[in-house]
């Protein structure tokens, strides 16, 4: 299994669970590459961020639709199974709209207090959720890199 990453920043100091994920994804062979949708933070990088520097490409500053036939682009001589993305905003459109380009499931992490503006800005009806909560459209599911497709 190949999993792909569309992430807003990268390197971003803030988001260290994110980064270990990645290094988890990376260590187990499962990362096809990580997408971002803009440059990340300067300065010093927290340590393991060289690790995943060969898997990060950065989209153009253009439309969410541009970024993701970007994307598409870059996967196209790679198998991958599905695209993840964190957050459940811009990283999440381009996430959908490549895996649908590529035929691929997406999925998308997201903080407790973003998951009524992932419902509200029409990401999550897109997609199959698995919550403990149920305010999530009937059908809904939101899957971790962690987690198999």
């Amino acid at each position: 299994m190949k999993l792909a990453v569309v992430v807003s920043g990268f390197p971003r100091r803030s988001e260290t669970f994110m980064l270990g994920e990645l290094l988890a994804l990376e260590a187990n062979g499962t990362l096809a590459g990580v997408f971002a949708t803009k440059l990340g933070e300067t300065g010093p990088a927290q340590p393991g961020t060289e690790r995943l520097t060969k898997y990060v490409e950065f989209l153009p500053d253009v439309s969410i639709e541009e970024q993701a036939r970007a994307v598409r682009m870059m996967l196209a001589r790679k198998q991958v199974n599905g695209i993840h993305a964190y957050f459940a905003h811009r990283p999440a459109e381009v996430a959908q709209h490549a895996a649908r380009m590529l035929g691929v499931p997406f999925g998308f992490s997201t903080l407790r207090n973003w998951r009524n503006a992932a419902v509200t800005s029409g990401i999550v009806h897109n997609v199959k959720v698995e919550t403990t909560e149920s305010k999530l459209p009937s059908g809904a599911k939101i899957f971790s890199p962690s987690s198999r497709m």
